[in-house]
């Protein structure tokens, strides 16, 4: 029965009047509010910047030393018979980082790294608790969970008093992010139209605000105030709790029909339809053994299924590159030849044109657009690490259009994947499977900042990395099924009812008339053996 209560769920959201104002409505919200994460993830993009600085030497008597030279970002200085000691340094004042904040330069340097993977880790553990928390709890609760997490961490960082305080902030402001970049995709999907979702999920949100970065970095130019103008844009959303619904997918994967039924009267009675026959939903639930009644479900549960487990390992491979390589060239960006605000807005630009991603995920599947752009990403970063490799001149060009290619592959691949993985899971534990994939990606993006740093002394280790990671990744996902035009499952024990390719939307009303059938005779004869019943004397 499980097979035919997927397919009845998804002609709901049909019935419901499809991409109405309800749907408008929350992805206003969910999406909406990405680009509110996407300024905190990538704060440390400009955060940590080392602005140009120099340095007043003094000799051990307190003598300025060759007073009349600037000696520009020079750690040491060579060649010099007396010790010297650096006794003030100056930074540039067109911009403030947490470099700049707390000298963060020479041998602290390493600092500003270490404090980027600790952000990272906070993503980590955000994406794998908020992964639990929203197949427990439900989806709506833990997106507000996010948005207040990054609401108040962003404001009490732009108050940091040291360079320890901040990176125990970032770490916390990382787990705000994780945990909404897990639950938005799964919250969505549930709520969306199969015929509109890729387009829905592809939506360039992220890369807006990654260009709106740029632009808030070139005109604030102080990560004090980056840090509040973050937190001031996540109260917007607040007011979507008056409007937007729990995911009524998740109700009845609990067991709580009438709050299922609840949702789908608001959803109509927003979208300007009638909401669907209750005692339909009642029969189709009841004669699905699996959801019959409430189950928590864990990580246990995807590790215990052979299919699942199979699924979840080609998956964690291909996330950790997809955060490493996003990251790396994120953060590195640096690193790029040019004005820094520019190549900032250039990268979030590159990661715009993802949005072609819902075209081909719609016309060759989930699995070719990744396996291609994967396969691109992979021959574009081992190019652009050769080429640093080999210190060529003029090279700063040829770099740069190189790295900005190689950015736009990942963020579409990547874009292809997250589509598909959300739709490889069934919906009892989407949230948990997709969570666990969101944290490994965390695990490439905590080593991204330590490559980069490791960049600066062996030229091209980072874009190398990058390029061997994606094509072993591009292998990985021939070895899963293709999820284009299917229901989206509802249990794990749906995995032993294979629906054909393009079949199972095609016979969605077919199924519910015979189910409908089948459940009134069932009523008829249930009723027809009770009024024929005699009573028992014990």
């Amino acid at each position: 029965m499980s097979s035919e209560l997927n397919e009845y769920l998804e002609s709901v959201l049909t019935d419901l009047g499809g991409l109405g104002r309800y749907q408008f409505i929350l992805t206003l919200v969910v999406l909406g509010s990405k680009a509110t994460v996407a300024w905190s993830v990538l704060m440390m993009a400009f955060g940590g910047v080392m602005p140009d600085w120099s340095c007043e030497w003094h000799t051990e008597s307190g003598e300025p030393f060759m007073s009349n030279i600037t000696f520009d970002k020079k750690c040491s200085l060579e060649n010099t018979t007396e010790k010297l000691d650096c006794a003030s340094r100056k930074f540039d004042e067109s911009m403030n980082t947490i470099v700049s904040e707390w000298d963060l330069v020479c041998d602290k340097y390493w600092i500003v790294s270490s404090i980027t993977t600790i952000q990272m880790f906070g993503l980590l553990i955000g994406a794998f608790v908020s992964g639990h928390v929203g197949d427990l709890y439900g989806r709506k609760k833990t997106y507000y969970i996010s948005i207040l997490i990054l609401l108040v961490f962003n404001v009490v960082g732009a108050f940091s008093t040291s360079w320890h305080m901040f990176a125990v902030v970032r770490f916390l402001v990382g787990v705000g992010c994780g945990w909404y970049l897990t639950i938005d995709i799964t919250y969505l999907a549930e709520l969306i139209p199969i015929k509109y979702r890729s387009v829905i999920l592809s939506l360039p949100v992220w890369p807006i605000g990654a260009m709106s970065n740029g632009l808030m970095c070139y005109f604030l130019h102080d990560w004090k105030y980056i840090q509040i103008a973050a937190a001031v844009c996540c109260l917007p959303w607040f007011l979507g709790i008056f409007f937007i619904t729990e995911s009524y997918r998740w109700l009845i994967s609990h067991g709580r029909i009438e709050e299922a039924y609840e949702v789908m009267i608001k959803i109509a009675k927003m979208n300007g339809r009638s909401p669907p026959n209750k005692q339909k939903l009642i029969d189709m639930v009841n004669l699905n053994e699996h959801v019959a009644k409430e189950k928590k479900y864990t990580l246990i549960d995807i590790l215990r299924n052979k299919h699942l487990l199979k699924v979840t390992a080609l998956l964690s491979f291909t996330w950790v590159s997809c955060g490493y390589g996003f990251y790396a060239i994120s953060f590195g960006v640096a690193q790029l030849s040019g004005n820094l605000y520019l190549n900032m807005a250039l990268l979030g630009l590159m990661e715009s044109t993802s949005f072609v991603v819902c075209y081909f995920a719609n016309c060759i599947g989930r699995k070719k657009s990744s396996f291609v752009f994967f396969l691109l990403s992979g021959i574009t970063g081992i190019t652009v690490g050769i080429v640093q490799f080999l210190d060529l001149s003029n090279e700063g060009a040829l770099i740069n259009g190189l790295a900005l290619t190689c950015k736009l592959c990942v963020a579409c691949g990547w874009m292809a994947l997250i589509i598909f993985t959300s739709e490889l899971y069934p919906t009892v534990v989407r949230n948990i499977g997709f969570g666990f994939n969101n944290t490994m990606s965390r695990v490439g993006s905590m080593i991204a900042p330590q490559l980069i740093f490791a960049s600066y002394r062996i030229p091209g280790i980072m874009f190398l990395l990058l390029g061997g990671l994606f094509i072993m990744s591009a292998f990985c996902l021939l070895l899963l099924e293709e999820t284009n035009n299917l229901a989206l499952k509802n249990t794990i024990n749906d995995f032993s009812l294979p629906v054909k390719q393009n079949e199972s939307l095609k016979t969605v009303d077919e199924s519910e008339t015979l189910f409908s059938e089948k459940c009134k005779l069932e009523r008829n004869f249930n009723a027809a053996n009770s009024n024929n019943s005699v009573p028992s004397n014990g």
